[in-house]
């Protein structure tokens, strides 16, 4: 369960998570709510913006955050994505970081140390 704290920055917050989840296509405020509920995700909200982050354990020699959504000022989401999540990531023995996200994301994060892995390509078949 979302401590009350946590629950009122999603609510804050909501605006940015909707718009980021308009652009993905497949999830609701409900979904992200829940993971956060459950624990299984993280809420890292500024002032201007937030994002949504989870571990990923592979093994011993690959543990990772990974960010799934994020909205709101891109200066601000850049900085606490390197100053806070990055570094909190490594505190929790984490081998790296990734992000799924739009093509605007390779450019935004190209001068942070990032690079392309892979690309995901989705056709509806509805």
């Amino acid at each position: 369960m979302m401590l009350p704290a946590v629950r009122q920055e999603f609510e804050r917050c909501a605006p940015w998570l909707q718009a980021a989840l308009d652009q993905a296509g497949r999830l609701t405020l409900d979904d992200v709510a829940a993971r956060l509920d459950a624990n299984t995700a993280a809420l890292w909200p500024g002032e201007r913006s937030v994002m949504v982050t989870e571990l990923d354990d592979y093994g011993p020699d690959l543990r990772e955050i990974h960010v799934w959504l994020g909205g709101g000022d891109l200066g601000e989401l850049l900085t606490f994505q390197r100053e806070r999540a990055e570094d909190q990531a490594r505190g929790w023995g984490c081998h790296r970081a990734t992000i799924t996200g739009r093509a605007g994301w390779v450019r935004a994060l190209k001068g942070h140390g990032y690079r392309v892995q892979s690309v995901t390509l989705v056709k509806d078949l509805v």
